[in-house]
């Protein structure tokens, strides 16, 4: 493992790169087309989010994953993008809408009181095809009044069951390295913590990982863990490769 990325770091041009080729080939029906070749986007599929429901929990103040997620839309563009942000912002586009985690925490309860009924009123109601979580060392993506050990841990629990059962797929990138967690909700993630993140997921990218990667955030694809997503050629998480 290599030490803890305790630079500050910004998603590049790489990133986003890395990030459109993951979701051309694992979005749809969270699976890779076999028929595309090794290393290459899935052809088949170069609108991946089309009619797809998205949740971004990012620490970037650009919007660049949803403008990335808007641009793999295709003709009739995403359903819906919902931005995962620790305040209110300001959004000018129709199919992009944000929440806090105070309302996302009123939104659940809510939920789970109609019995995961659908609502059209409550932004949660409905299960995400897609979720990309991106946070960075120096503004992380959970943060608390207080300082909390598990809140990074305690959010992605949640978020996982806000993912449809059946082809949900979650692209997760954080820092890793050594493991380390300071009093300011800054990770990083290492042997110990990272399988907490993937917990009772099946990664499916692994023939994305069999050398090691140069980039101190990685993106891994996971979905939840169950028979069917196990039979498409996923494994259980047990940590990073």
């Amino acid at each position: 493992h290599r030490a803890a990325t305790t630079v500050p770091y910004e998603p590049a041009g790489m990133d986003s790169l890395i990030l459109a080729d993951r979701l051309r080939k694992y979005s749809t029906q969270g699976a890779a087309d076999p028929a595309a070749p090794d290393g290459a986007p899935n052809n088949r599929n170069n609108s991946p989010l089309e009619n797809k429901r998205i949740l971004v929990l990012s620490s970037s103040p650009e919007p660049w994953i949803e403008a990335l997620c808007l641009t793999l839309g295709g003709k009739t563009g995403v359903r819906e993008i919902v931005r995962w942000s620790q305040a209110p912002i300001e959004i000018h586009h129709d199919r992009i809408h944000s929440i806090t985690p105070e309302q996302a925490k009123d939104a659940m309860i809510e939920r789970v009181q109609n019995n995961n009924n659908n609502n059209n009123n409550n932004i949660l109601s409905e299960p995400f095809d897609v979720v990309i979580i991106f946070s960075t060392w120096q503004n992380p993506v959970w943060t608390e009044p207080t300082a909390n050990p598990w809140t990074d841990i305690l959010t992605v629990s949640r978020i996982k069951c806000l993912l449809d059962p059946q082809h949900g797929t979650m692209f997760l990138s954080v820092p890793t390295g050594s493991d380390l967690v300071d009093i300011h909700n800054h990770r990083v993630y290492g042997p110990s913590r990272y399988p907490l993140l993937a917990a009772n997921m099946v990664q499916l990218d692994t023939q994305e990982h069999i050398h090691p990667s140069s980039s101190p955030q990685p993106t891994y694809v996971y979905q939840v863990h169950g028979e069917n997503n196990e039979k498409k050629g996923g494994r259980m998480a047990t940590g990073r490769n």
